[in-house]
């Protein structure tokens, strides 16, 4: 066996190891991002519902923002990861689910269903938020920054799309 071909081996899996245990932290990352948001976005409303005072509303839509950012960039990261596993390490080290996985019919499903479900996770509490304040007596400031908000929260989910289509 030749010496550098074992040590670049090594090298390979050791390198594997490493990005596979980051790209497991990145994931159990998004996972908790999600779970905050919920929490946040369901904080917001049980204030609204137990004061029975609506100036809590225009924040739902500055949450959601945050939060999907930070989930579209993480996921991103995760997605470079398992590219960059696909493409660069060779198929002896990376498993066949690296090199198989994401190709066909079923990747653009998945990122489509990826998009939708980001999609109704984020920007649906703010469309709540922007229709009850819509209808509601709040000022005409709160009225145009809430709809400046989800404006912008749209422009995001296009960002989104990007980051999808290219991973």
């Amino acid at each position: 066996m030749d010496p550098k071909a074992s040590v670049a081996d090594a090298l390979s899996t050791a390198s594997y190891s490493a990005l596979k245990a980051e790209q497991t932290a990145r994931i159990a990352l998004r996972d908790n991002y999600v779970l905050t948001y919920i929490g946040s976005v369901a904080a917001l409303f049980l204030g609204v519902v137990t004061t029975k005072n609506l100036w809590f509303i225009p924040a739902v839509p500055a949450v959601g923002f945050v939060a999907l950012h930070a989930y579209a960039s993480n996921d991103h990261r995760i997605g470079a990861i398992r590219n960059f596993l696909r493409g660069s390490l060779p198929p002896s080290i990376a498993s066949a689910w690296e090199h198989s996985h994401g190709v066909g019919k079923n990747a653009r499903r998945r990122s489509i269903a990826r998009i939708v479900a980001a999609f109704v996770l984020f920007v649906g509490p703010s469309a709540a938020g922007l229709v009850i304040i819509t209808q509601s007596s709040l000022a005409t400031a709160y009225k145009v920054s809430a709809a400046g908000l989800f404006a912008g929260y749209c422009a995001s989910v296009r960002w989104l799309y990007r980051i999808y289509k290219s991973t």
